[in-house]
């Protein structure tokens, strides 16, 4: 006996969308381990530039100041310093995530500064930055994609410098989000991996609080954030 198509296409369709939510719920897992920190400083590491070592830059865990929850994390210097903290993903890959060129990614979290928090002129004050890797080679690129506080994308090699992240105005002293959307570029072909985001005091001097990393892959129908800058194929 045929069934009517109305009674064969209700079944389909309801599959169809199954697999749909399936799929983009598989895309938008977050990577980040304890990314609201309420396991505490689990899982997160502590990075200080060389010519920031002696201004005593600190990773603490705040638990009476946190945008939701119990705990945030809280960056703090005695001057104007680059230091971050970055997620352990423990994958057993080195602690990089295996990219190609083309592949998108949605990266945020909630910031706010004390109310005494300065900001070097001229500098982005904080920054998310995910750096780009030879994995074969196992050394880093250089080549990196940053996000600063306007919620636009920088891709670029350090050198190039970072006035088109510069800090827009005051920092914000209420909760704010940041969050970029971006795209493994394809200017360097030997790059095949990428560090999770590191979160940064960009020479800040205070204490810069975070809440709710968000690492995410997603699919090509999620829209680029306005990209600043963009490297060429060599590092300058």
């Amino acid at each position: 006996m045929k069934l009517p198509k109305a009674t064969l296409a209700a079944p389909i369709a309801a599959s169809l969308l199954v697999f749909g939510l399936t799929s983009m719920a598989m895309l938008a897992e977050n990577l980040i381990p304890n990314p609201d920190f309420e396991k505490g400083r689990e899982k997160w590491g502590l990075w200080v530039a060389p010519d920031s070592q002696k201004m005593n830059c600190q990773f603490l865990l705040a638990n009476n100041a946190a945008y939701s929850g119990r705990n945030c994390v809280q960056l703090v210097s005695d001057d104007f310093a680059r230091f971050s903290i970055a997620a352990n993903l423990s994958n057993g890959n080195d602690n990089v995530i295996p990219v190609e060129p083309g592949d998108r990614y949605r990266v945020s979290a909630w910031v706010r500064g004390d109310t005494a928090l300065k900001v070097q002129s001229g500098a982005p004050g904080f920054l998310i930055r995910c750096e780009f890797f030879s994995h074969h080679k196992g050394v880093r690129g250089g080549l990196a994609a940053y996000i600063g506080l306007h919620n636009k994308v920088s891709i670029q090699f350090p050198a190039q410098g970072l006035q088109a992240l510069a800090l827009p105005g005051d920092f914000p002293t209420e909760w704010t989000k940041v969050e970029g959307v971006f795209e493994v570029p394809d200017t360097v072909k030997e790059l095949d991996g990428m560090t999770p985001p590191s979160l940064f005091s960009w020479y800040s001097k205070g204490s810069i609080f975070v809440d709710d990393i968000v690492f995410e892959k997603v699919d090509q129908t999620v829209p680029l954030s306005p990209l600043v800058n963009e490297a060429s194929a060599k590092n300058p």
